[in-house]
């Protein structure tokens, strides 16, 4: 069994995605940017190769966009452990634990992770900032790959399936909101 392999470019920052796990329902797609694979081109090239073929995937996942930090470990789209705490301005320091924790909890190691998907905004500028950099720096450590998604996006994702229009809303500074439909 095999997988769909298509190189499709982004027009606006030249990133190559591929199609990764294709079993199980959802597509997972990992993004490299052009330069990335310049620079580490035979690791991070490679490291994509057996994650196409590969049965089972486990991924951390961290959201410091809201007043709630949440990380989570899941596996195949099974939630192995969940952290969800209010930190407010110790979240830079506790976020590191947080995450060693939830891999404790799943008796998983840091090697263990074939992934990281970090909340990428909208949100609290100081949150995504710590929840970016921690999910970058762990990456380069590990050797893995980072995907960003969209907090409003996160928001409604396990509802997408009802066939009607969701438009999640997130306060923002002094009367303002950040809000977004999706079908």
């Amino acid at each position: 069994e095999g997988s769909e392999y298509t190189d499709r470019e982004c027009s606006r920052c030249g990133a190559l995605s591929y199609p990764v796990y294709p079993g199980g329902g959802e597509m997972v797609e990992l993004v490299f940017r052009l330069k990335n694979l310049r620079r580490k081109s035979r690791r991070g090239f490679r490291r994509a190769l057996r994650l196409l073929w590969r049965k089972t995937m486990i991924v951390l996942g961290i959201d410091c966009s809201t007043k709630i930090t949440n990380v989570g470990v899941s596996q195949d789209g099974v939630v192995l452990a969940e952290a969800n705490i209010e930190l407010g301005r110790r979240q830079s320091a506790q976020l590191p634990v947080i995450a060693a924790q939830a891999l404790k909890d799943c008796a998983l190691a840091g090697g263990d992770i074939d992934l990281i998907a970090v909340a990428s905004g909208p949100g609290y500028y100081t949150g995504i900032r710590t929840g970016v950099a921690y999910a970058a720096a762990l990456a380069e450590a590990l050797g893995i790959m980072v995907v960003p998604l969209s907090t409003l996006e996160l928001f409604v994702y396990d509802l997408r399936g009802r066939g009607v229009p969701l438009a999640p809303v997130l306060k923002a500074r002094r009367n303002s909101f950040y809000a977004a439909v999706f079908n």
